[in-house]
């Protein structure tokens, strides 16, 4: 199966993959999200999804995973000692989620 084009994330995956020990507690997430950058495909984020997810890590004093979601922020996810920064990660518009909407309704 082809990977998308496009992926947009929620604060589900995104806070799978900015856990503090994301590479042990939940390594399936890690990966696919390394999978989808590794094959070239947009990242989407909503800017409400990083500020939900950030404002729980810092409300829990999760440092560690507020440093995972900036990481994310700059196109790269860490897995042990790789640095990968193929593909992109880029903050959704009001735009892009007006047009992922009506799909993402469908796909539910």
């Amino acid at each position: 199966m082809e990977p998308p084009d496009v992926v947009l994330l929620d604060s589900g995956p995104l806070g799978l993959v900015s856990h503090p020990n994301a590479e042990k507690v939940n390594a399936e997430a890690v990966e696919w999200l390394e999978a989808l950058l590794t094959a070239w495909v947009s990242v989407l984020v909503a800017e409400i999804a990083d500020y939900e997810v950030r404002r729980e890590l810092l409300r829990a004093g999760r440092q560690r995973g507020v440093q995972r979601l900036d990481t994310c922020g700059e196109a790269k996810v860490r897995s042990g000692s790789n640095t990968r920064a193929n593909g992109s990660y880029q903050p959704a518009t009001q735009g892009t989620a007006l047009e992922s909407a009506p799909p993402l309704c469908v796909a539910r």
